[in-house]
C-alpha cells in the first residue's frame, strides 16, 4: 500500500519516473515472496523461479522455458518482469500482483481453445495441441502426443535435441501463454520462460476446470504429484488431475 501510494504521488509529478520505481519495487516484492507482510500467497515467486533453478531439478524438464533458444541460466528475471509490466500483462492492483484483465481474457481463451482441441484425441503429429506449440515457438523442431498410462504428454524436441515431456495439463496453460504474450509487446525470446511463471497465477485447471490449490506434494490428493522436485515445500496443483503447474522456493 505504501508503495502504491508512493508511486501515485510521484506520477503526478513523473510519470515516467513514477513507472520505473513501480517496477523496481515490484521486483523488490517479487524477490522477497510477498507484498505483504506475513501473506506470502499474495504475490507468487515469479522472479526467483526464472532465472533457472527450476531447470537444474527438474528431470525430465517439464517447461517450454528451455526452449526457442532459452539460455536458462542467463535468464534475468527482473527483466521479465520488467516486459511483462511494460507489455501490459501483468499490472499492481493495489497490494496485489495480477494479470490484466485483457492479458487474463486472451489467455483463458486459448487454453479453453487447445483443452478443447486435445481432449480425447488420437495421438499423433496432426494434434492441435502438438500443432500450436510449432506454430508459437520457432525453434520446435518436432511435437507429438504420447500416452503413458492413465498420463499424456506433449513431446518437444527443439532444433538442438533437447526434448521436453510436458503433461497435457501444463502444456495447455504454457503454449496457451506463448499464444496469448504473442499477441502484445513482450519480446519474443522470453516468451517460453515467462509462460511457465504465468502458471503462478492460474486459479483454475485449463483441462478439468478445477480450482488450483496450494499444497505439497505430500499431502495432495493422497498420492505423489507428477511433476514435483524432492526440494519443493509447497506447490500449485490440481488434486484432480494430479499435476502441478508452480512450484514455490
Amino acid at each position: 500500500m505504501i508503495l502504491a501510494v508512493f508511486v501515485g504521488a510521484v506520477a503526478l509529478v513523473a510519470p515516467a519516473i513514477a513507472l520505473a520505481l513501480a517496477i523496481v519495487g515490484l521486483a523488490v516484492i517479487w524477490l522477497r515472496g510477498y507484498l505483504v507482510p506475513y501473506t506470502p500467497r499474495f504475490a507468487p515467486r515469479l522472479v526467483s523461479w526464472v532465472p533457472g533453478d527450476y531447470f537444474a531439478h527438474a528431470t525430465p524438464s517439464e517447461t517450454l522455458g528451455e526452449l526457442d533458444g532459452t539460455d536458462v541460466d542467463g535468464v534475468d528475471g527482473d527483466e521479465i518482469l520488467r516486459e511483462l509490466v511494460a507489455a501490459g500483462v501483468v499490472e499492481f492492483d493495489g497490494e496485489r500482483l495480477e494479470p490484466t484483465e485483457a492479458f487474463a481474457s486472451a489467455w483463458r481463451s486459448e487454453m479453453d481453445a487447445l483443452a478443447a482441441d486435445s481432449d480425447d484425441r488420437v495421438s499423433g503429429v496432426d494434434d492441435q495441441l502438438a500443432d500450436a506449440v510449432r506454430d508459437a515457438i520457432g525453434r520446435v523442431e518436432s511435437a507429438r502426443i504420447e500416452r503413458t498410462g492413465s498420463e499424456t504428454f506433449l513431446v518437444v524436441t527443439d532444433v538442438d535435441g533437447s526434448t521436453t515431456w510436458l503433461r497435457r495439463p501444463v502444456a495447455v496453460a504454457e503454449v496457451a501463454a506463448v499464444r496469448a504474450l504473442a499477441d502484445t509487446d513482450f519480446p519474443p525470446e522470453l516468451r517460453a520462460p515467462a509462460a511457465r511463471a504465468l502458471c503462478a497465477f492460474l486459479e483454475t485447471c485449463p483441462v478439468c476446470a478445477d480450482d488450483i490449490v496450494e499444497t505439497t506434494p505430500e499431502d495432495c490428493c493422497g498420492h505423489t504429484l507428477s511433476g514435483t522436485v524432492e526440494r519443493a515445500t509447497a506447490v500449485l496443483a490440481c488434486e484432480t488431475c494430479g499435476v502441478v503447474f508452480y512450484e514455490f522456493d
